[in-house]
């Protein structure tokens, strides 16, 4: 068996594992707090347009625009596992609106479930939360093109979510006011025009980079195996639904 500090099965050959027959084991929702706190910094951030000012006043410039509050707003949370969860009860006490999209949740609570497209129609911040698919980008050209103008579009999932092509063409035409990405599919990522495009903030995967976060992985770790090693199930990953960021057994 193997039992990995950390959400998903990053770094570990699954369908290798799962053929012969190797256990893996992990840390399902240990980082959801750190993901969590870190999208709703980056949802702030965008709404009261901080990087473009913050570098503005760097170059002299005294660039004093108007912000949005979060309270009122809209949050759309693209998969409603552990981090989407935690992400909406946070959002929440701001007082902001949540509404979800996840195919494999039934039940939101007193969160309203809502198709992608009707999701994206209404969101003013919309934060993806699901591994991602082989069948190509979440959020293609067709995704992007319902978003509201001014949206604030937070990955701290995986970069091939959205495609970059689509997306720098949505930063370019103004419509989308911040787009933040933590987790690459390759890391560290090449340079590219969308990482130097000035309503671009990404983060070199800080998610689940607190001290915190890596102190509960590190437990469930050791508590999996010893579990494991007991007799009991441990924390297994299904296969096939290994989940970057902490999502879980939903998307």
């Amino acid at each position: 068996m193997i039992s990995r500090n950390g959400a998903g099965r990053d770094g570990i050959d699954g369908t290798a594992a799962d053929a012969a027959g190797i256990q893996v084991l992990t840390a399902r929702g240990a980082n959801a707090q750190g993901v969590a706190e870190l999208a709703l910094a980056l949802t702030l951030m965008g709404l009261r347009g901080l990087p473009e000012a913050s570098a503005a006043l760097r170059t002299g410039r005294w660039a004093r625009s108007t912000g949005r509050e979060a309270a009122g707003r809209t949050l759309g949370v693209v998969g409603f596992g552990a981090i989407g969860r935690r992400l909406a009860h946070l959002a929440r006490g701001l007082g902001m609106r949540v509404v979800a999209h996840d195919p494999f949740v039934t039940d939101g609570g007193d969160v309203p479930l809502l198709p992608l497209e009707d999701l994206l129609r209404t969101s003013e911040v919309v934060s993806l939360h699901v591994p991602p698919s082989p069948g190509g980008p979440l959020l293609g050209a067709a995704e992007l093109a319902l978003v509201r103008d001014d949206v604030v579009l937070l990955n701290t999932a995986r970069s091939s979510l959205v495609d970059e092509a689509a997306l720098l063409a949505q930063l370019e035409s103004g419509r989308i006011a911040l787009y933040s990405v933590d987790a690459f599919d390759r890391e560290p990522p090449e340079p590219s025009a969308l990482l130097a495009h000035p309503r671009v903030v990404p983060t070199p995967h800080l998610g689940a980079a607190t001290a915190e976060s890596v102190r509960r992985a590190s437990d469930a770790a050791v508590d999996n195996l010893l579990d494991a090693l007991g007799g009991g199930a441990g924390a297994t990953e299904p296969p096939g639904r290994s989940s970057p960021g902490g999502v879980g057994r939903s998307w």
